[in-house]
């Protein structure tokens, strides 16, 4: 699984990323976390690489939504997850698809809860992709394969649309 944060904190970028280390660690999921201090830095050479990118909504240059709105001209499929002390912003996460908001400060419980949400998500693409190869809502992206003791933990369930 590949996970990027993008946050001009370094503080921020930091604690995410341990999070996210710890919580793969615990749950014996492969992951590279890859830190950006800026959206611009980000998006400059991007290329849909990522499961999940974890966006501050509050950044010099592009803010976290204005990041995302470009992010999905290029990219339908890459998990978003805003990073946000703005609540205000929550119902504009609607826009470009976002599954959900971890609010600052950040606990690694509600992290935790987020990162669920983020690992159901992939995995359930995998699972159509495999189980449904040439249906036309499969993701057509290679991603690597997650623990299958923690697949199982969901008992995953997918329905085709063809």
């Amino acid at each position: 699984m590949r996970i990027a944060v993008v946050d001009d904190e370094e503080i921020v970028r930091n604690q995410i990323e341990s999070y996210v280390e710890q919580f793969c660690r615990t749950r014996e999921l492969p992951v590279e976390c890859v830190c950006f201090e800026d959206a611009v830095t980000f998006l400059k050479n991007y290329k849909a690489s990522f499961d999940a990118v974890f966006l501050d909504i509050k950044m010099p240059g592009y803010n976290g939504m204005e990041a995302a709105k470009i992010l999905r001209q290029t990219d339908q499929n890459t998990i978003l997850v805003f990073i946000t002390n703005l609540k205000q912003y929550a119902i504009h996460g609607y826009d470009v698809d976002a599954i959900g908001f971890v609010v600052k400060p950040i606990t690694q419980y509600d992290f935790d809860v987020v990162m669920d949400k983020v690992v159901r998500r992939i995995e359930g693409k995998r699972f159509i992709q495999t189980r449904y190869p040439s249906c036309p809502c499969a993701v057509k992206r290679s991603h690597s394969h997650a623990s299958a003791k923690y697949v199982n933990r969901y008992q995953m369930q997918a329905i085709c649309c063809a």
